[in-house]
């Protein structure tokens, strides 16, 4: 089993091979931290506030099988020094298909910017997306080391929600009674699973997910790279677009 645990890691070794459960201390968004930042006053799909700035944050699925990732579009609406999540698509499909997803999406808060990553297959994505939708700003980011820098990388997460700059939306009331409640809900406890999946490796000095997907995680972090830059005046203050 020593051996086992040098092969894998400290944390991978806790969980998978003596099945302890991992403190919600080590998550990079514990989940007591994300219920702070639920929102009863908002829900996904709500109308466009008209002093808002809105930015998309676009993670895409590599592979087209049954098993792999999905691609997530997730729309956040700067407004008041928060930044709530507006809108969200989670899916699988065909090209076309995505991209009118996507464009719709756009329209719809006629977003400030959207971020795509392009790293591997996916720059295709991107340029495609820029000849059918020319009236967003498409921004594209090949994610590098600075995804583990604890300034502007998945680390930073935590304090956006420690502060509770990041604003959840859930309702009020009963989700039973409400179509729109139970989406919002089902996302965003979706959001909240994936979150708390990310754990502090010590071996390796970085947070890593064990969440079964980690696409929720990475198109808001797309999106707030986009809006981080929006705040500070320009699309590629940070030198990684």
């Amino acid at each position: 089993l020593m051996e086992q645990r040098d092969l894998v890691g400290e944390l991978d070794f806790q969980v998978e091979y003596l099945l302890n459960p991992i403190s919600d201390k080590l998550a990079l968004v514990p989940r007591s931290m994300a219920d702070r930042c639920k929102n009863q006053d908002i829900l996904l799909n709500r109308p466009i506030h008209p002093d808002a700035s809105y930015v998309i944050g676009v993670d895409l699925q590599i592979s087209p099988s049954v098993d792999s990732d999905w691609s997530v579009f997730t729309t956040l609406e700067i407004l008041d020094g928060e930044w709530r999540i507006f809108e969200v698509n989670r899916i699988k499909g065909e090209k076309d298909y995505q991209l009118e997803i996507l464009k719709a999406q756009a329209q719809r808060c006629n977003a400030d910017d959207v971020r795509i990553e392009t790293n591997q297959a996916q720059r295709w994505f991107a340029d495609d997306f820029k000849k059918i939708n020319y009236l967003q700003q498409v921004t594209t980011h090949h994610t590098g080391s600075e995804k583990h820098d604890t300034q502007i990388g998945i680390p930073s997460l935590r304090a956006l929600f420690s502060n509770n700059i990041i604003q959840i939306p859930w309702g009020k009331g009963d989700a039973y009674d409400d179509q729109q409640i139970a989406h919002t809900r089902d996302l965003m406890s979706l959001f909240i699973d994936e979150l708390s999946g990310w754990l502090y490796d010590t071996e390796k000095n970085k947070f890593i997910s064990n969440a079964r997907h980690d696409d929720t995680t990475m198109s808001l972090w797309l999106a707030i790279l986009s809006a981080r830059d929006l705040e500070n005046g320009g699309w590629d203050v940070m030198g990684y677009v």
